[in-house]
């Protein structure tokens, strides 16, 4: 009989805990959702101006490493062509 009462017990202990953790984890995805939802639009606005200071500042750096990568091509063609010089 004790036997029988210990499974039970354990049997609900584990249930609840199930339980417990599923509504949790239901009541969390319902807040953040929420939190997502009300965004104050003057938010969303900044968010929006950001994003765009971004998308240019990536744009700058692109061009940047773009003529980075031209002067370095022009530097090994002009080494490349010294050499050859020289072992003529």
């Amino acid at each position: 009989m004790d036997e029988n009462i210990a499974r039970v017990i354990f049997a609900a202990v584990i249930g609840g805990t199930i339980a417990i953790s599923m509504i949790a984890m239901a009541v969390a995805r319902i807040a953040t959702s929420r939190r997502r939802r009300d965004l104050p639009d003057s938010s969303m606005a900044r968010l929006e101006e950001r994003l765009e200071r971004m998308e240019q500042a990536i744009d700058a750096v692109a061009t940047e490493v773009e003529r980075v990568a031209d002067g370095q091509r022009f530097t090994s063609r002009l080494l490349a062509e010294r050499r050859v010089e020289q072992q003529s």
